[in-house]
């Protein structure tokens, strides 16, 4: 299995050479250490991280938690925020901006380890939950298309009955060696290949109802 790909937002030259060595030595791939917001945006297009460690703090014009929310907004990838201080001001922001995860600096190496595994679990989770979702929507349109097409080769069917008892009529008040009854065979005969269309038609409808 390969390891998972960590980037690193942190404008503490310290404790991101620790953080970065905390990690590779717990089997984890370092794609970049950032120290503003938006260079993390930029570089999380570019290099996909599994999952982000991002400072809250950030001496720039954007702090973590709106960096935080643009990259999973923009590019699905989860964020496990890292700050000094236990602010519940701060933990609600980060919930709301759907946070995978939140460490109080210092922290042991199990809790980092445990936090960014959980963090990287329930992505996957809900990565399967909306691909899954989108296969119920879908096989729902399915089947409101099949139940469409069911009506249409139904209603069609009637009416190819309705021609084609017409031409029969048509044929036997024709004498024969007139013209209009070739015409009026080869029209029968499409009929009957609109017949084999329908049915066609009505068996798909049947299956996308099952």
């Amino acid at each position: 299995m390969k390891p998972a790909k960590v980037m690193i937002v942190e404008d503490n030259t310290t404790i991101a050479t620790d953080c970065s060595e905390c990690l590779l030595s717990l089997g984890y791939k370092i794609t970049s250490i950032q120290a503003s917001g938006e260079e993390a945006i930029i570089k999380a297009q570019t290099e996909l991280p599994d999952v982000v460690l991002m400072d809250i703090h950030l001496r720039d014009n954007m702090d973590g938690i709106t960096a935080a929310e643009q990259i999973y907004n923009q590019f699905q990838i989860p964020v496990v925020f890292l700050s000094a201080y236990g602010d519940r001001e701060l933990l609600e922001r980060a919930k709301k901006v759907g946070s995978f995860g939140y460490l109080i600096k210092p922290f042991e190496e199990r809790e980092l380890y445990v936090t960014l595994e959980m963090a990287l679990y329930k992505a996957k989770t809900e990565k399967k939950q909306k691909q899954m979702e989108s296969q119920i929507q879908l096989l729902q349109k399915m089947e409101s298309i099949g139940t469409l097409a069911g009506g249409l080769a139904h209603d069609f069917n009637n009416l190819l009955y309705i021609v084609l008892g017409n031409i029969n009529l048509a044929e036997d008040n024709l004498q024969n060696g007139n013209m209009a009854l070739e015409n009026l065979k080869e029209a029968g005969e499409i009929c009957l290949q609109a017949k084999e269309l329908t049915k066609k038609l009505l068996v798909f409808s049947k299956g996308e109802r099952e």
